[in-house]
């Protein structure tokens, strides 16, 4: 049995020393084992409500405004032609612009 340190009891304190039976077990939040993406996929497809959550998120993120803005804006010269290129690479990557990334990693990440 590991040693543990003897409560000890201020002067004024209310509260109560309670016995060791009434011990709370927290349940581990990690993804058992047998679980893997796919499985969880189809699992959250299957759920019309989780699918519905997960478009609304979706569609509220993609319309959001974005602009890309350096840390330290006196910068914002020096930076010029890297946020050209990002801005770019982010509107049209070549096979998917910026909505069908979002979509795809959004219905991985929400699924």
């Amino acid at each position: 049995m590991p040693k543990t340190a003897s409560p000890t009891k201020k002067q004024g304190q209310r509260s109560v020393n309670l016995p060791l039976y009434l011990d709370r077990y927290v349940p581990a939040w990690s993804s058992p084992e047998w679980l893997d993406a796919n499985v969880w996929r189809k699992i959250v497809a299957n759920q019309p409500l989780a699918v519905i959550c997960r478009d609304t998120l979706i569609a509220n993120i993609t319309a959001l405004d974005w602009k890309i803005e350096p840390v330290d804006s006196n910068m914002r010269d020096e930076v010029r032609e890297d946020i050209k290129y990002y801005e770019k690479f982010f509107q049209y990557t070549g096979d998917y612009d910026y909505v069908d990334i979002l979509e795809w990693i959004c219905k991985d990440w929400c699924s």
